[in-house]
């Protein structure tokens, strides 16, 4: 590997120039860690631009390469510093172009010159640990491919909202068992908020009683309970506490690994590059399109509602606080330079809009949807 380290570079300008190559099909975006940081903070700060170039015939894929950049950050003791990376296919070495902040999330500026050292003993060391120069040359052209991080209509498997169903021949049971198994069945989550915001493209909510039963409720297009509360026990396919507490375990089993959010982080941050200062609208299609879509959930006693994401390439739901505190509510405003009513607006005119999720008509119902039971 070879590595060419430039200081003191135009965010902008560097954004603009891979971002050209994006759209002519010679390069991919291929990761980004900490950006709402880096848009927030430290957008009008120089940065450094390193260039990692492969020998020919090199054989490293996206993900090989997404590993070795993680470690050269780790390495360089960079790893609180923000950064995307760009994996160029224009000439006939693979080559990345990575730009890093120069300032961590704490406020410290890094050595360029302690860094441009030691970069060279890194690499080394890098080849040797990911056996890279013993690697046969590829017989065939190198195929790279981000499926997820482009806009593709047959990408996205949406959640898709349930027909009007005429309540003078479907009763509200039928209603609620569709939508109830759908997310069952194809979709993970770890909380009753998560839960909930999948049920709610089809216009069901599920409320918990405090003896520890499940209620659901259909919602009308004001987002007020329509009707009675269901027992879940009445329901055909039975979705009480004790199966969702079974599906719940099992997610959260694996929730707090770093890949399981993974993929959100990386669309939320590429779309923070796309539409930064654009319009929280423009956001939020370019998410959707990626399949990730937010939802608002009303927390009683706090002036902000909290985020859930829902990521239809791993069928799950997400909490902000899983996926860290860069991705909440006040900084996706932050960063998008937006005040919350035109979040809930952006929110309320997309195709199967998510509202805030505002406490029923019970006045002892709080966050986890609690009524008297």
């Amino acid at each position: 590997m070879l590595s060419v380290l430039k200081n003191d570079c135009n965010l902008a300008d560097m954004i603009r120039y891979n971002e050209e190559k994006v759209k002519a099909g010679k390069a991919i975006a291929l990761t980004a860690k900490f950006w709402p940081l880096m848009i927030r903070d430290h957008k009008d700060s120089p940065i450094v631009h390193h260039i990692l170039s492969f020998p020919p015939g090199e054989k490293v894929g996206k993900e090989l390469l997404i590993l070795i950049l993680e470690s050269s950050m780790e390495m360089s003791k960079l790893k609180d510093h923000a950064y995307t990376a760009y994996l160029h296919q224009d000439t006939a070495t693979p080559h990345v172009h990575q730009l890093i902040c120069s300032y961590d999330v704490y406020g410290n500026k890094l050595d360029f010159q302690k860094l441009k050292k030691g970069i060279k003993k890194t690499n080394r060391i890098l080849e040797q640990r990911f056996d890279l120069t013993r690697l046969q040359p590829n017989p065939g052209p190198v195929v790279y491919e981000r499926p997820d991080l482009r806009a593709r209509p047959d990408h996205v498997d949406e959640i898709r909202p349930l027909p009007r169903m005429n309540p003078e021949l479907e009763s509200k049971k039928a209603i609620i068992d569709a939508a109830t198994k759908r997310v069952i069945e194809h979709y993970r989550f770890g909380s009753m908020d998560e839960f909930n915001a999948l049920l709610y493209p089809y216009r069901v909510k599920g409320v918990l009683s405090k003896n520890g039963e499940i209620y659901y409720v259909v919602l009308n297009d004001r987002d007020k309970p329509e009707g009675m509360y269901i027992a879940a026990r009445q329901l055909k396919g039975r979705p009480t506490m004790r199966l969702l507490k079974w599906k719940m375990d099992r997610y959260n089993e694996d929730a707090h690994k770093p890949e399981a959010a993974h993929h959100i982080r990386v669309q939320v941050n590429f779309a923070m590059i796309h539409h930064a200062g654009k319009g929280m609208e423009a956001f939020l299609n370019d998410l959707k399109a990626k399949g990730v879509s937010l939802h608002l959930s009303k927390v009683k006693d706090q002036d902000f509602p909290e985020i859930i994401y829902i990521d239809q390439e791993t069928k799950r739901a997400m909490h902000q606080d899983a996926i860290g505190q860069a991705y909440d509510t006040k900084a996706i405003l932050e960063a998008c330079q937006c005040a919350l009513p035109e979040l809930v607006q952006a929110l309320d005119t997309l195709k199967g809009n998510q509202r805030i999720q505002g406490p029923t008509q019970d006045p002892g119902e709080w966050r986890l949807g609690y009524i008297n039971g």
